[in-house]
């Protein structure tokens, strides 16, 4: 007999999948995955989409994924680091 969880990937295994290949540049691959992931997105898929998007410059992506982070939570910290650092890429301040 075999288990459930032997057979589904562990949310943290798709994290790491999922920042593996955005850091690779496999940004499609990397949306696939995101949408096959059997649960919802939470802040932390959402940062790691961020950094995925951030290291290649993506700005569009990125303000649209810190939007996400403010919807889910508007008093989270996290969006307003992930903020600072959009305007960081686009040179509109220098951290």
């Amino acid at each position: 007999m075999v288990k459930d969880d032997m057979i589904f990937a562990k949310l943290e295994q798709y994290l790491y999948m999922v920042n593996l290949l955005g850091c690779a540049n496999h940004l499609q691959e990397v949306d696939n995955m995101v949408l096959a992931m059997p649960c919802e997105l939470d802040v932390f898929v959402w940062m790691i989409l961020f950094n995925a998007r951030k290291i290649h410059n993506n700005v569009e992506m990125v303000e649209h994924i810190v939007t996400q982070i403010f919807e889910m939570e508007l008093d989270n910290v996290v969006g307003y680091v992930l903020l600072l650092n959009i305007l960081a890429i686009v040179g509109n301040i220098h951290l």
